[in-house]
């Protein structure tokens, strides 16, 4: 074995890289099978992925319902509330004191999406008085919650106090891509601008157990496999080292008799 990492650097090298391998995904399977609450990185990157969609597209604000707000998913799917702050130019809504509506979909998927695929979700949110310009308000987005995800506090809160103006508008929006020269006709066109600048020590999404069996199940073959891999080059290394050996032994001998 000490002929072996002597002669064959390279294959000692390999060897090395491939044990420490070996190391870390045991390591991975101990991690997955003993921690009851591990991160959901997708679900807490898709949250920042799905607000910058929202700044991407048109919206606009109007008196006419174009989709009932209250029936838009079934009874049987569950559905999760997410508060977050965004900054919209109110100065052309002074007679709206609140506004309500679909944030479109379209051209946006989770990273793992389920069997059923939804194309909006539901906001809602609150107008200040006397306000110029942009101002910051607290949005509700509610919607299925594999979309959505959990937080351990809300970045906002709803602000329900009474108003002096008592009249909703309606929100629609799509994308930017989309040609339709019925848009907006009669509304007004507004820019909804979400902060994606979320704390990641606020998010409180863990990885089901049906999640974390199915990685532990990948790991564990993995490295089941690897290990056997190397312990098989190990073994072919050495017995091939002493078969050099050998043959070495045998040629000085005839050379010694010669």
């Amino acid at each position: 074995m000490i002929l072996m990492i002597k002669n064959k650097p390279p294959i000692t090298v390999f060897l090395i890289c491939l044990f420490l391998i070996v190391i870390t995904l045991f390591y991975f399977v101990y991690y997955i099978r003993t921690e009851e609450l591990i991160p959901d990185s997708d679900k807490n990157n898709e949250w920042s992925d799905l607000l910058e969609h929202f700044n991407k597209e048109k919206s606009c604000i109007s008196n006419n319902i174009e989709q009932e707000f209250n029936h838009i998913y079934d009874d049987s799917v569950p559905l999760t509330t997410v508060y977050t702050s965004l900054s919209i130019d109110v100065s052309k809504l002074f007679k709206y004191s609140r506004v309500e509506g679909i944030l479109s979909l379209t051209d946006w998927v989770p990273r793992c999406p389920k069997e059923k695929v939804y194309s909006t979700l539901k906001i809602r949110f609150s107008l200040p008085d006397n306000t110029k310009n942009f101002t910051e308000v607290c949005a509700e987005i509610i919607g299925p919650q594999e979309y959505l995800p959990m937080f351990s506090k809300q970045s906002c809160s709803l602000n329900d106090a009474k108003k002096n103006k008592e009249k909703n508008g309606y929100l629609t929006a799509k994308v930017t891509r989309q040609i339709d020269n019925t848009f907006c006709h009669g509304g007004i066109l507004v820019k909804l601008q979400f902060n994606t600048n979320i704390e990641k020590s606020s998010f409180a999404n863990y990885l089901s157990n049906a999640e974390k069996n199915v990685i532990y199940v990948h790991l564990l073959w993995a490295s089941c496999l690897l290990s056997f891999l190397t312990i098989c080059i190990i073994v072919y290394a050495y017995l091939y080292t002493e078969k050099q050996i050998e043959g070495y032994g045998e040629k000085y001998k005839n050379f010694i008799r010669k």
